[in-house]
């Protein structure tokens, strides 16, 4: 599914570097445990490709120490995931716009993935919704749980992939349903810049 190179994009914040490359590192998630609770009254997801897109009238609030906004970051964040899973054979449609699907986009409405975008630090923790909580559920392996961050300009950028991630990282509900445990959960790890060797020092 994931592939090497891409096509440049350019964004409203900026556009992906012209020799935009990703160094792959695995983990195996061993110190997690597993758990998890299956949730009531619930409705039918959205199965079929949704009609024309739902514009939104209200801006994207820019946060206070952010040199870009959120609606900014999510756009440079998908334009990496597109970079990483689109191909032409099999394109990752856009569903970000759409509500009741339960994912941010889809490759020939088989495969799910949902995207997380974060500014500086990846966090620990996430948050899905009772459809995304619902759509990894139903989708398993076929559903792609992709953290991207250090978005923000001095950071490195990182996305971390976690498939099935019902069945790796520990979850909780909470209402919503939190996501724990990302930090050392299984995942495959896309950085922009080589992951250094054990023993290995910082130039």
């Amino acid at each position: 599914m994931l592939r090497q190179g891409h096509r440049p994009r350019r964004l409203g914040g900026g556009e992906l570097p012209p020799e935009f490359s990703f160094y792959s590192t695995v983990v195996d998630g061993a110190e997690l445990l597993k758990k998890g609770k299956q949730t009531k009254n619930e409705k039918p997801l959205v199965n079929q490709p949704p009609g024309p897109n739902r514009q939104s009238n209200t801006p994207a609030p820019a946060t206070s120490y952010c040199h870009y906004n959120s609606a900014q970051l999510q756009e440079r964040a998908w334009a990496y995931v597109q970079a990483a899973f689109d191909r032409e054979d099999f394109p990752l449609e856009d569903l970000q716009a759409h509500r009741g699907v339960g994912a941010d986009g889809a490759v020939n409405w088989s495969t799910f993935v949902e995207m997380k975008s974060f500014a500086r630090e990846a966090p620990s923790e996430i948050t899905l919704t009772e459809a995304e909580f619902r759509r990894a559920r139903e989708c398993k392996a076929k559903f792609y749980l992709v953290i991207v961050s250090g978005l923000e300009e001095g950071f490195e950028t990182e996305m971390r992939i976690y498939v099935n991630p019902l069945g790796t990282p520990s979850w909780s509900p909470k209402g919503s349903v939190s996501v724990s445990g990302l930090t050392k959960g299984a995942a495959l790890v896309l950085t922009t810049q080589r992951p250094e060797a054990d023993g290995e020092e910082k130039s």
